[in-house]
Formats: structure tokens, C-alpha cells, sequence
């Protein structure tokens, strides 16, 4: 298959024709249509940076205002030339100017947030003085505006006076006495740029004047009225006089385009660039796309990964599924079989695993999770088993071994292989044989491969094959219909009999079906369905410990908020026991002070001989106790304790009933519940004061008034 046969399988053209409705400009719809996944590493990251910073803009609701634009390389190249522009050249030339003008002002808004829009902001040039030249000349129509000088506009004004004049001497004519009855109707007309009135051929001589022209029939002559011959030579003389100041108003405006060529040209081929590079991060948020890791040696691994063109029935992007051959360790898998129904998605992983690749060499961003790996490929092959021709008198399968054949030949380990159905259209074991063959030659050749099959023989490969890795499609017997999931490790079934019910074959025939393949049910169908419902089972655990996990993470949560309220009441009621404390010492210290001053006074009366002995061992006494009352105000304030607790009690399921006084957490307010879910694990609807919170169970401690209301409960402290 060719390397266009490949895009077109792979549905490049639909992917890039729908890029190209994205872009505002006649010429980035055109590169888009042309893009081609041929960028190499350096431009591809270059590119993803670019687009992620216009992307992230485009996801709040802002876009490159770049516009419509016309192609103007004709008008740019009559301009370098020399050539007289006309009307629409400029109103060409003014769009470019008027959509620099918007993308400047747009890259100055979000110049910090986007690399590409303040590169775009120094290199625009504004060329300010020309846009308002053309702006102020050129109507929007191209025709020269009235005031585009002050020349044309006294030309055109005596124009319009001139035509009045004219207009109004031919109604008094045409209205005059005997003259009415030989007009072919009440009208004047404009004959090789005079007017004229049209008169028939037996009303000559009726009005004084000169015959300018006849009708073809020769019935009707047209007659410019002697009265009005020097007013139309007056607005002859006046229309050459417009014409030749529209010439060299062109022709100033033409040299004065001429000389920012340079910039209008750069200024253009930016906007183009912006306005494909907008068009790219327009497509990644509608795709939800981002960059990738590029890995430096082959190998598959896409998370979550989605085709870019499919939308389901209700308008959701395709179904995501992780498509990875392992290479850690010691697995070097090469090889992924897709197996599973008919109509269960297998051609579309196959098919985005080919188109997402495509993208990454156009520098397209990818639908896929960052942490996928991407490796680019020298070339993709595609060979689908649908290769009938009658016009070369091929066989389906013929065509397919036609198709096959280059693939086998030219492929390397730096190319990756998709294969649609391999080696059907013939007697099943033969066609069996032919593809693991192939396959074997490919993972011989360490060629990364995926392949589509409902071969048993190619589904037991991964079991004894390091090389080989296993997938199907799901698909949901209890509604005998696809899922579109894709699940590694697990070879699929092919769901013939149940696709039969579902597309409407008669019962009766589908029950004896169903009985002549019993008598030949392989033993790989019997392993498959044990290893699904197995995988049922694992997953209906994993479920289990999901949730389990998820309950031991909310009362984690729980506790850490129990604790971090504690301590933001114990960090609150150690400030109050500081700030109490510190008052009591200010007391302390002013009562140590008065008695450290009758204590010296009493030390002076002793010493003078002014106090009685025994007066003066009465004040050391009283004063002796007052110390010692210090002393023990200071030994309270050392041993002084902070003890805080948690408002109520935790808050259990049994608990749960509307109107329950509760202290929810979070906000370290007390409320009352509103409303309660179906289950324990619903979020509560809880008042505090006039607002309404909905929290979990975990988030609320039941209190003291919740406890007096719905009987006795454990003391508790506040």
C-alpha cells in the first residue's frame, strides 16, 4: 500500500479537512488541507509548545482574532512592480493591516501567557500611517471616497450641482407644450456621456438640439437639447478632471504600499502562521489533546488514548483505551494481537494507533494522557483485508497477499506495521498458518506490530512468546453489545452467535448454530471465557479495594482535620492563658514594687531611731507573706495547663437524621443538618446561619445539644 493509499485509510485527509475549517484565512485553510506529518523531533516539540500556550487560551474562551484574508500575493507583487493597485487591491491591503492591528492588541493582553504571541508581538509591524491612508481613501465597496482629497471632493461637488442643473433644465423642457406628446416617456437617459432626452422619430425638429444617437429600430432618437450641450461638455471636462485625481491618488497610495512591502509581507506570512497554529489549538481542545513523550528508541505505549474523528451518538469524543507492548524488564514485546467480536472497535484502535502517530509527525498535539510515549516512526504500513479488485482480477485475499507482500519486504525495526484481519479470505487453517508466519517474521525482526485477528493459533502465541502481547475488545454478553474498551493480557472471542441474535437472524437458525459449535467448541474459547470471567472477578475486587481504600482515606482526612482544629483551639486557648497570665504578672510586678517601697521606707525609720522595734518586725512579717503569696501566684502561673478538646463526638451513620445539631469541621461552626442522602456516603446538606454547605459524614462531629435532644451521650468539654 502506498504511502497516500496509507493517509487515506488512516483518514488523514477527513483529519486535516476538519483542521482547515477551524482557520479563519483563505491560505492557512490551504496548509492545513496540505500539512503532512513530516516534522522532525526539534520542530514537533517547538511546535507542541507553541500550540499547548494558544490551546490553554483557546480552553478560556480566547482566540487569535487574525480574521479573513484574502490571498494578496497578486497585489503584492503588482505593487513591487510598479503597477497602479485599484480600489479592492487596497481594501486586500487594509484587512492585512486591520488584523495586525487586532493581533497586536490580542499579544499584548496574553504576551505572559503565550511565548508565540509575544514573539508575535515584536515582530508585527503596526504600519500605522498606511492603514489610516487607505482607511481614510478606500471605501469598503473599493470605490475612492469623496473626501479622499480636498480636489476630489470640490470635483464631485461640482458634479453633483452640475447634474442638478442639467436634471432640472430637461424637466423644464420635457414639460413644456407640445413636447410631451413626442417623447417615447417621461425620462432622460445618458448617451456617450451626455445626457439626452429620447424623442420619437416624427417629434424632430420639436425641441432645438443635436442627435447623439438612435435606437436599433431607428423609431427612437436621442437629442441632447441645445440648452444643456454646454453643461454636459462642463461635466465631461469634470469627469476627466475625477479621473485623472483618482489616478494620482492610486498612484501616490500604490508607491506609498510599495514601500512597506517588506513588512506587509512579514506581517502577513505571521498572521497566516498564527492563524494555523490558533486553528491546531482549536482542534486539540475540541480532541482534549497535549503533548506527549517522544521516546528515542520504538515502542508502543498510548494512555487513554482516542480516535480524533469519532463522536458517539451523544456527542462524546471516542471511547479511550491504553494500547502498550511492554519493553521493561525482561519483556521486549513486539507484537500486540487484537482479537474479540465482529463490530467491537478492533480496526479503530488499529486505526488510532496509525492516525495519532500521522499527528505526532505533523506536530499536531495528541488525544492520548501526557504520560503516553511516542516514537517516531520512519513509516507506517497499513494492509487491511478488504483488498478485492475486480478490474485487476484480484481475490480479497489474493489482493491482501498483494498488500502484504512490500510490507514483509521493506518494513524495519524503525517502521510500525498495522495489520486489519490478517490473512482472511481463504480456508481457515491455511489462513491461520500465513499469519503467524507473518508475524513471526515481523517479531524476528523487532517490528512493532499490531494485528487484528479471530485466529485461535495467533491468540496463543502470547502465552509461550515473550514477543507477543494479548488484547481484546469487550464486550457486554448481558446486553450483547460492544464496549469499545479495550483490555490487555486477555485474547478475545469473537461473539459470532450473539451478533447473529442481535442483527435479527431468525432464532431457529441461530439455536443450530449454536448447537453444531458446541460439537467443535474450541478449547481456546473454553480458556477464554474462564480467563474474563476471571478478569470479572479481579476487577469486582479491585472495585472493592478501591472503595475500601477510599473510606480509610476519607477518615484520614477526617482525623487530619480533627487534628488541625485541635490544635488551631490549642494554639487560640494558649494565647488566652498568655494573655491572662501576662495581665496577673503586671499585677504581681506592682504589687512586689509597693512593697519593696514600704520595705525600704521601714529600713530608713529603723535606722533613724524613728520607729518602735516591734512595730518595724511586724511590717518584715507582713511583708514576708506577701512574698510568699507572690511566690505562689508565680508557681500557679508555671503549672498552669491548657486542656482543649474537640466540640461533641464523632458522627456515625446511625447518627444521621435531619434537624441534628452537628460542628462540621471544616469551617469550625456549628449547624444543623438539612438534609441527608440515600446512603451514609451521599454528601449532607448541612445550615450554618443563613448558608448551606453540603459536606461528608467524616466533616461533622455530633454535639452537646444534639445530645440532649436525642437522649443521654458520654460527657464531653468544650
Amino acid at each position: 500500500m502506498t504511502l497516500d493509499q496509507t493517509h487515506q485509510k488512516l483518514e488523514w485527509t477527513l483529519l486535516t479537512t476538519r483542521l482547515a475549517d477551524l482557520a479563519q484565512t483563505d491560505e492557512a485553510q490551504a496548509n492545513c488541507r496540505a500539512l503532512t506529518p513530516s516534522r522532525s523531533r526539534d520542530e514537533i516539540i517547538l511546535r507542541w509548545a507553541d500550540v499547548t500556550s494558544l490551546r490553554d487560551l483557546a480552553r478560556g474562551g480566547y482566540k487569535s482574532p487574525v480574521g479573513s484574508l484574502k490571498v494578496p500575493r497578486q497585489v503584492f507583487k503588482g505593487a513591487e512592480k510598479g503597477q497602479l493597485l485599484e480600489g479592492t487591491d487596497f481594501r486586500i491591503v487594509l484587512d492585512v493591516l486591520m488584523s495586525t492591528k487586532r493581533v497586536l492588541a490580542f499579544a499584548g493582553s496574553f504576551a505572559a501567557k503565550s511565548l508565540v504571541l509575544s514573539r508575535v508581538r515584536t515582530v508585527l509591524q503596526p504600519l500605522t500611517r498606511l492603514l489610516l491612508d487607505i482607511e481614510k481613501t478606500v471605501g469598503p465597496d473599493g470605490q475612492l471616497l469623496d473626501d479622499a482629497s480636498p480636489e476630489l471632493a470640490a470635483i464631485r461637488s461640482q458634479k453633483t450641482s452640475l447634474r442638478k442643473r442639467i436634471e432640472e433644465t430637461i424637466q423644464r423642457i420635457t414639460h413644456e407644450q407640445g413636447v410631451m406628446e413626442y417623447l417615447q416617456d417621461d425620462f432622460y437617459t445618458v448617451r456617450h456621456e451626455k445626457y439626452v432626452i429620447p424623442m420619437r422619430l416624427d417629434g424632430r425638429g420639436r425641441i432645438k438640439g443635436l442627435i447623439v444617437d438612435t435606437s436599433a429600430s431607428g423609431q427612437t432618437l436621442f437629442l441632447e437639447p441645445t440648452a444643456i450641450a454646454g453643461m454636459n461638455h462642463d461635466l465631461q471636462e469634470l469627469d476627466v478632471a475625477e479621473k485623472l485625481e483618482i489616478i494620482r491618488i492610486f498612484r501616490e497610495l500604490s508607491a506609498h504600499v510599495a514601500r512597506e512591502l517588506d513588512g506587509l509581507r512579514s506581517n502577513y506570512a505571521e498572521l497566516i502562521e498564527l492563524d494555523t497554529l490558533t486553528a491546531e489549538a482549536v482542534l486539540a481542545v475540541a480532541i482534549d489533546a497535549g503533548s506527549v513523550e517522544l521516546s528515542d528508541e520504538p515502542c508502543l505505549s498510548l494512555i487513554e488514548a482516542r480516535h480524533p474523528l469519532i463522536k458517539t451518538a451523544s456527542g462524546k469524543t471516542a471511547e479511550p483505551n491504553t494500547i502498550i507492548l511492554e519493553t521493561s524488564g525482561d519483556k521486549n514485546q513486539k507484537v500486540l494481537i487484537v482479537s474479540g467480536p465482529n463490530a467491537g472497535g478492533k480496526t479503530v484502535v488499529l486505526k488510532t494507533t496509525g492516525l495519532l502517530h500521522l499527528m505526532a509527525r505533523a506536530g499536531l498535539l495528541i488525544p492520548a494522557e501526557p504520560k503516553s510515549k511516542m516514537y517516531l516512526f520512519d513509516s507506517i504500513h497499513l494492509e487491511m483485508g478488504d483488498s478485492q479488485s475486480i478490474s485487476t482480477n484480484l481475490s480479497t485475499f489474493s489482493g491482501h497477499l498483494l498488500g502484504l507482500k512490500p510490507v514483509i519486504e521493506s518494513a524495519t525495526s524503525r517502521d510500525l506495521i498495522l495489520l486489519d484481519e490478517l490473512a482472511t479470505g481463504t480456508e481457515p487453517q491455511t489462513g491461520s498458518a500465513i499469519a503467524r508466519a507473518v508475524l513471526e517474521h515481523l517479531a524476528d525482526n523487532q517490528i512493532t506490530t499490531i494485528a487484528t485477528t479471530h485466529y485461535d493459533n495467533l491468540k496463543t502465541l502470547a502465552l509461550s512468546d515473550h514477543r507477543y502481547r494479548n488484547a481484546s475488545m469487550e464486550y457486554a454478553e448481558a446486553t450483547y453489545t460492544p464496549t469499545y474498551r479495550l483490555i490487555l493480557d486477555v485474547p478475545g472471542q469473537s461473539y459470532g452467535l450473539e451478533l447473529a441474535t442481535q442483527m435479527g437472524l431468525p432464532a431457529n437458525l441461530v439455536a443450530r448454530a449454536r448447537t453444531l459449535r458446541g460439537m467443535g467448541h474450541s478449547a481456546m474459547d473454553d480458556a477464554v471465557s474462564a480467563l474474563q470471567a476471571a478478569r470479572i472477578q479481579s476487577e469486582t475486587l479491585k472495585r472493592q479495594l478501591d472503595k475500601e481504600l477510599l473510606e480509610a482515606e476519607a477518615a484520614k482526612a477526617r482525623w487530619q482535620n480533627e487534628c488541625k482544629l485541635l490544635e488551631d483551639q490549642r494554639a487560640k486557648a494558649s494565647r488566652s492563658v498568655a494573655a491572662k497570665l501576662e495581665n496577673e504578672v503586671d499585677s504581681l510586678r506592682s504589687e512586689f514594687e509597693d512593697k519593696a517601697k514600704e520595705l525600704r521606707t521601714a529600713v530608713k525609720e529603723v535606722r533613724a531611731g524613728a520607729t518602735d522595734p516591734k512595730l518595724a518586725y511586724e511590717k518584715k512579717r507582713d511583708m514576708e507573706s506577701a512574698l510568699r503569696d507572690i511566690e505562689t501566684s508565680v508557681s500557679r502561673m508555671a503549672t498552669a495547663g491548657i486542656q482543649v478538646e474537640l466540640p461533641g463526638v464523632a458522627l456515625t451513620p446511625q447518627d444521621l437524621r435531619e434537624g441534628l445539631n452537628v460542628f462540621v469541621l471544616p469551617l469550625k461552626r456549628e449547624g444543623i443538618i438539612a438534609k441527608i442522602g440515600a446512603t451514609p456516603s451521599d454528601a449532607i446538606e448541612v445550615q450554618v446561619g443563613i448558608v448551606k454547605v453540603r459536606v461528608g459524614i467524616l466533616d461533622l462531629r455530633k454535639t452537646r445539644s444534639s445530645e440532649s435532644k436525642s437522649g443521654p451521650s458520654g460527657p464531653f468539654k468544650r
